[in-house]
């Protein structure tokens, strides 16, 4: 009896993992149509806001991926900094993407993909 409570419990969790899993997966993609949108219209603050979002919902995400999407939030932070209004914020722009793109190859560095490449050479 003890064992079917249990496994009825690891069934239980392992459906809302999975449920929670669904609706952040939807969600990403959301966020990753908004970004598209605020690219093109040159909103390059909202963008990168958008992928930093993103970037908090991808918990369980592969590192080629989660270093993709650090590369586009690198990609859209430089774009705002050039739509700075004062030299302060765009010194202050400036330093976010740098960030960005060093979180973005050090996950890179750690993917598959990549280590399957550099196995190769």
């Amino acid at each position: 009896m003890v064992r079917v409570l249990a496994c009825d419990n690891i069934i239980e969790h392992a459906e809302q993992y999975l449920f929670r899993l669904h609706m952040s997966k939807s969600r990403i993609q959301v966020l990753f149509n908004q970004a598209e949108n605020r690219e093109k219209t040159h909103n390059w603050v909202g963008a990168a806001n958008c992928f930093a979002r993103i970037g908090s919902l991808t918990t369980t995400m592969a590192f080629f991926e989660k270093a993709t999407i650090l590369e586009n939030a690198g990609y859209a932070l430089c774009r705002a900094a050039f739509q700075a209004e004062s030299n302060e914020e765009f010194r202050a722009r400036c330093k976010r993407p740098i960030k960005s793109y060093e979180k973005a190859v050090h996950y890179f560095l750690r993917s598959e993909e990549v280590q399957r490449a550099l196995g190769r050479c």
